[in-house]
């Protein structure tokens, strides 16, 4: 227990005198990392094992293949402490169980990192004490290596001594020796070696054979670029074997006018040759800009050298603040892979913050939504103090807006406790009407939008699970309309506003490309732990609401009923023909942009209709493919929903109306599909956010997928048009859509 071991769970064993499992054995698993990967070949080293006990104590020299003078700046030393509890256990056919001879129950108890170099560069040595982290395996690519806060709990401290010198151990801010040019083509001159260590590790002499041919091949065919046009260009989530490796970093000098071959060679460079780190800070200064959206993927947890993150700092220099502000997001993310809480991209936020009061605004809300995570608040908490002393007159439009948020919030959760309807919209509105905001402030959704006093007599709440509050706020601004937002307290909001900021950025691209969809993005923000607020669009209803008005459940399987909406809303002709041109973009651009995000969970109660005639999807808690299924029955089969009513709208799927949205989805797909990589690479600096269906790399694999990368622009519209009939025969869509008229 004193471990952070649940030992309930194995009511099998016998339990000791301190509440341990009989036999239960502690040992810990040592690694040296550069970002994500091991420094040396042998990867972790494990100690022995030994009996549980609250004090453990190895006296174990753990020495790794790497010289000191080898260890980049960056390199961190990650600990993993594991429970072996014996026999993995199995049922027989009474129910009792057995060991699994061979299968042991490994479990990790707690893990911490530490950085070998402190912000200093001088080497740590001697005894340190490090705070672990409960569950585990250890986390490279952590926010802080110890755990200082001991949130939400510290299963221990694990003491290691490091070599003592004597005299401190200094990492050179550049080449010492002023050589690395020849010291680097030394080490390419024992490249070919490292083709046969690759070839030797093979399982069968036929794949060492064709391994050392390819070797042969590289060094003798100077001429072929096939084979590195192939590698630089692949997509960001493919990652370059150890012969490609070896390949770019061979040819790194004719690579240097290819700005984009840049992320693929520093995936390349050998990190733990000193020669090699030297060589590429130089070449960094010679290699052919990216573009700033494109300098990214270089502040990933992959990319951890500080010259490259400064260097992809300085090209983000250059973005328009319009378009920054689109970045933010991941760039407050960014901020936690960083070793030190003094970093280039820390430093890069707080300057543009103070800069720009919008960009200023989103910086603080989207790091002070996250300050209830124990492995972040110390260094959000640290940029967000620098801001707010610095920041002049924001300081106090940010205490207002804060102010207003937390009497919402003490709102939200008293409500929760009436269960009577009636009475809890009576003490919804008495307590709106007692609480005390500020006279004028701007919201956390919108710093351009100025608001006053509640409509009371407006507000209530919405009836769904969490019970959202529906607020109509006055505008400061006497001749502006009331403002109306949905504000949340028990929902995380993150997956809505990634998904929304990833439809802004397609909006703009097609926009850049003369192409308007008439996408109706609003807006949505996360200010706390499952706290944020949502902007109502107005003069809009919800497809569902549609079909209940045409006749309810069998308007479903009806042609007409949106048509008829539309033409209600739209008496004129002339408004009824501009309504159905909104309805056509809209529905191109939303079918591609949850086509490629795989938004799950589509139905008629989460489509949207305004009057005129511009159609949105609202509600995104399921992207990246992940549909859902009853009982194991997939009930989302079609790739978007576009269903025969949709067609009707247009003029049927045989009309000219149809074929103009056919081209509308192709051009719209091929304009993504040019910038896969800035989606790819969005979604990969948000994977350390802790969205559940956003966790690792694999999760992102979906866009690749979504994509179809390998395909040219002609073969990929081809595909999407098939996807779009596939979509409009499929009956599953219709009997979701009924079963949701039915139930709701």
């Amino acid at each position: 227990e004193a471990c952070g071991l649940n030992f309930s769970e194995y009511p099998d064993k016998k339990f000791g005198p301190k509440g341990s499992p009989d036999g239960m054995r502690l040992f810990a698993s040592v690694g040296l990392y550069f970002g994500s990967e091991s420094l040396c070949f042998e990867g972790e080293q494990d100690t022995s094992s030994i009996e549980f006990t609250t004090c453990a104590i190895w006296n174990e020299v753990l020495e790794f293949s790497i010289n000191i003078g080898d260890l980049p700046m960056e390199s961190r030393l990650c600990i993993t402490l594991y429970a072996d509890v014996g026999d993995e256990q199995e049922k027989d056919k009474d129910g009792q169980s057995t060991p699994r001879k061979g299968k042991k129950t490994i479990i990790p108890v707690g893990w911490v990192s530490m950085h070998i170099f402190g912000y200093n560069g001088v080497m740590k040595t001697g005894l340190v004490g490090l705070n672990m982290w409960p569950d585990g395996p250890a986390n490279p690519i952590g926010a802080i290596p110890d755990n200082i806060t001991r949130e939400p709990f510290c299963p221990g401290v694990v003491f290691i001594e490091l070599e003592k010198f004597e005299v401190p151990v200094i990492f050179p801010k550049s080449d010492p020796t002023g050589d690395s040019l020849q010291a680097a083509s030394k080490l390419a001159a024992s490249q070919h070696k490292e083709f046969d260590d690759v070839a030797m590790n093979l399982d069968t002499i036929a794949a060492r054979k064709a391994t050392v041919d390819a070797a042969n091949i590289v060094y003798q065919n100077d001429n072929d670029k096939d084979l590195i046009e192939e590698i630089v260009n692949a997509d960001p989530l493919t990652m370059p074997n150890k012969i490609h490796r070896l390949l770019v970093w061979s040819h790194r000098e004719k690579l240097l006018k290819i700005p984009n071959a840049l992320p693929k060679y520093l995936l390349s460079v050998p990190w733990n040759r000193r020669e090699a780190v030297w060589e590429t800070h130089r070449l960094l200064k010679k290699w052919e800009k990216l573009s700033p959206e494109a300098a990214l993927e270089l502040l990933g947890p992959k990319f951890a050298d500080r010259y490259v993150r400064e260097y992809a700092v300085e090209l983000l220099r250059s973005i328009d603040d319009n378009d920054l502000k689109e970045y933010v997001l991941q760039l407050v993310q960014v901020v936690k892979h960083e070793p030190y809480h003094a970093s280039p991209v820390g430093k890069f936020l707080l300057e543009k913050a103070l800069e720009s009061t919008t960009i200023g605004h989103f910086v603080f809300w989207h790091m002070k939504s996250e300050m209830h995570l124990p492995d972040v608040k110390e260094r959000y908490g640290i940029l967000l103090s620098s801001y707010l002393m610095l920041c002049g007159p924001m300081r106090s439009t940010l205490s207002c807006q804060n102010s207003a948020q937390q009497a919402f919030v003490s709102v939200a959760e008293d409500i929760k406790l009436i269960k009577n309807a009636e009475e809890r919209l009576k003490v919804l509105r008495s307590r709106l009407h007692d609480v005390i905001i500020p006279s004028s402030y701007s919201l956390p959704l919108n710093p351009r939008i100025v608001c006053g006093s509640l409509k009371v007599e407006k507000c209530k709440y919405m009836d769904s699970k969490k019970l959202p509050l529906w607020l109509v706020i006055n505008n400061s601004d006497p001749v502006g309309k009331p403002v109306y937002i949905i504000f949340k307290a028990g929902d995380d909001l993150r997956q809505d506003m990634l998904t929304l900021q990833m439809m802004r950025i397609m909006d703009k691209l097609w926009k850049k490309n003369h192409l308007d969809l008439c996408m109706n993005v609003y807006d949505c923000v996360s200010t706390g732990n499952e706290i944020g607020m949502i902007e109502v669009v107005m003069n809009s209803e919800t497809t569902s609401g549609i079909m209940k008005g045409a006749g309810g459940v069998a308007a479903n399987f009806r042609e007409d009923p949106i048509a008829n909406w539309l033409k209600d809303c739209n008496e004129s002709e002339e408004d009824y023909k501009k309504a159905v041109e909104n309805f056509t973009r809209s529905c191109a651009g939303y079918c591609v942009a949850t086509c490629v995000l795989g938004i799950g969970d589509r139905h008629n109660d989460n489509i949207m209709l305004k009057r005129d005639g511009s159609l949105f999807h609202i509600d995104f808690g399921h992207f990246l493919g992940n549909f859902k299924s009853k009982f194991g029955f997939k009930r989302e089969r079609a790739r978007f929903v576009l269903t025969p009513d949709f067609a009707y709208v247009m003029g049927g799927e045989n009309s000219p109306g149809f074929r103009a949205f056919e081209n509308l989805c192709v051009k719209a797909f091929n304009i993504l599909r040019k910038e896969a990589s800035l989606f790819i690479n969005l979604f990969q600096l948000m994977i350390s956010c802790g969205i559940p269906e956003l966790q690792t790399a694999e999760d992102i694999g979906y866009l690749k997928e979504s994509f179809l990368l390998d395909k040219d622009d002609d073969e990929a519209g081809s595909v999407f048009k098939g996807w779009i009939h596939e979509s409009l025969r499929c009956k599953t869509t219709q009997i979701n859509n009924a079963i949701h008229t039915m139930v709701h």
